[in-house]
């Protein structure tokens, strides 16, 4: 299983699900920077991400908190996302595409605000982002393959 023909086989079956979870995110990145996007849920959502910015501010040490909370958060998404895959797939899929469009609702609001966004992009979130939405695309991939194992397909 882990030896290096196992990695490769498990990666030819699992590519086509990975791309697939690429472009549900960024398909969510597109949704959510349109202006008919889903403005209200997004301010809801970005209100549940106030709270976790303020406890990380309040924090005698900011950095390690923010390290541990989301790292901890991203943890338990990626564990949900496989998990719950069981229910059709569902669940990485919604995941994928929430996220997305949380992070196209945040980029064109530092657009409109005159931000340079690729800048933005290239120093927030690639240095971090690169590692971080691989496992989060590969976790979601696997929910999908296990959603859809299971339907029969």
């Amino acid at each position: 299983m882990f030896t290096r023909a196992g990695l490769l086989l498990t990666w030819k079956e699992i590519r086509p699900y990975f791309i697939f979870s690429i472009i549900l995110f960024f398909a969510g990145m597109v949704i959510g920077g349109t202006p008919n996007a889903p403005t209200e849920y997004l301010e809801q959502q970005m209100k549940g991400l106030e709270g976790i910015s303020n406890s990380i501010r309040t924090s005698d040490n900011p950095e390690w908190t923010a390290f541990l909370l989301i790292t901890a958060n991203n943890i338990l998404k990626t564990i949900m996302a496989m998990g719950f895959g069981i229910v059709a797939g569902l669940m990485p899929i919604s995941m994928l595409v929430l996220n997305g469009m949380i992070l196209g609702y945040l980029l064109s609001g530092f657009s409109a605000s005159g931000e340079n966004v690729f800048m933005l992009v290239v120093k927030g979130l690639l240095p971090h982002g690169i590692l971080e939405l691989s496992a989060v695309f590969l976790a979601c991939a696997f929910g999908i393959r296990f959603g859809l194992t299971l339907l029969g397909g």
